[in-house]
């Protein structure tokens, strides 16, 4: 089960930040009502690929990765990994639940070949809403293959209502033991395959769930100027006060724009280093700037509106 995966302590994850995050990311912080959910220590067995914070729950990570995602998807199709087929979970009789998985993986690697077949079981394990998956990756079309396979662990924590930890570990395994030239042939481009794809999963994975403060600063605003709207619109005769009705329709319509300016907020590496900007991204900025002059217009508006309701008042209570 669950726990038993987890095993003994690790004594070198991090616990209060993420180890591999870059500098200035913040994905560690709280809401003030919530509270980090300590766990047990997973056992890590192999080298530690990723270790952080993501800010979805831990339902949605597992979504993500172990479900036909967009996500999973599309990540998949940059590795070009295809004819990708898979049984369903079924329970093992332990506790947990077992399916296998069968695909073809390009390798371009003239040392190795082109492509190799590979089959994948994996092993779920859940106690409460953290997961443990351990996956059995065996290539049927690389040289050495009987001798080998590769063991992955995902272990996804729940730190709180909207956020969990991902740590995921990888190791060789030797069905029989090869000769000195062999085994470093193996572990050589064994590990250079695994640093590559980890490190692309890892990276798309962030670029999926960006630090937490930015984000949050963003929804508090939308979500406070919404209510306030939403009041003041309540408040006046829709025939008097257009204004508000106006802004909030353009609210709106910038919540809807927020998936595009965390994209921008993370332009990919490629367009960085051309120093160039593709047709997509220009038209969202151009429509980002579009949408921020109609807000200041509706913001000039409205502030006029009030000084103008202000000043009735204030005549009306002089008269009396």
């Amino acid at each position: 089960n669950y726990r038993a995966a987890i095993g003994t302590p690790a004594l070198a994850l991090d616990l209060n930040g993420n180890e591999n995050q870059r500098a200035g990311g913040s994905s560690c912080s709280e809401t003030p009502d919530e509270e980090d959910v300590k766990g047990p220590e997973p056992e890590i067995d192999g080298r530690l690929y990723i270790n952080r914070v993501y800010h979805i729950s831990s339902e949605r990570m597992f979504q993500l990765l172990f479900t036909p995602s967009r996500f999973m998807q599309r990540f998949l199709d940059s590795r070009k990994v295809f004819d990708l087929e898979y049984t369903p979970w079924q329970s093992d009789g332990n506790g947990n639940q077992t399916r296998t998985l069968t695909y073809t993986i390009t390798l371009n690697n003239p040392l190795i070949g082109k492509f190799t077949t590979a089959t994948d079981t994996q092993v779920k394990g859940q106690e409460g809403q953290s997961y443990f998956v351990q996956t059995e990756v065996f290539t049927h079309d690389v040289p050495y293959h009987d001798y080998f396979f590769s063991v992955h662990k995902y272990f996804i924590t729940r730190t709180s209502k909207h956020k969990c930890r991902l740590r995921v570990c990888s190791n060789l395994k030797y069905k029989k033991q090869p000769w000195g030239l062999v085994k470093t042939f193996i572990e050589r481009n064994s590990w250079s395959g695994l640093d590559d794809y980890f490190k692309q999963l890892g990276w798309s994975s962030w670029h999926r769930s960006p630090p937490i403060e930015p984000i949050r600063g963003v929804y508090i605003h939308l979500f406070l100027m919404c209510h306030y709207l939403q009041y003041v619109s309540c408040s006046c005769p829709p025939p008097h006060c257009k204004a508000p009705w106006n802004l909030l329709e353009l609210w709106i319509h910038f919540v809807s724009l927020i998936p595009v300016f965390l994209s921008l907020l993370h332009v990919s590496p490629v367009y960085q280093k051309r120093k160039v900007m593709g047709p997509a991204v220009r038209g969202a900025l151009q429509d980002s700037i579009t949408t921020l002059e109609q807000l200041k217009s509706s913001l000039l508006l409205l502030q006029k509106s009030f000084e103008v309701m202000n000043k009735s008042k204030s005549e009306e209570s002089s008269d009396h």
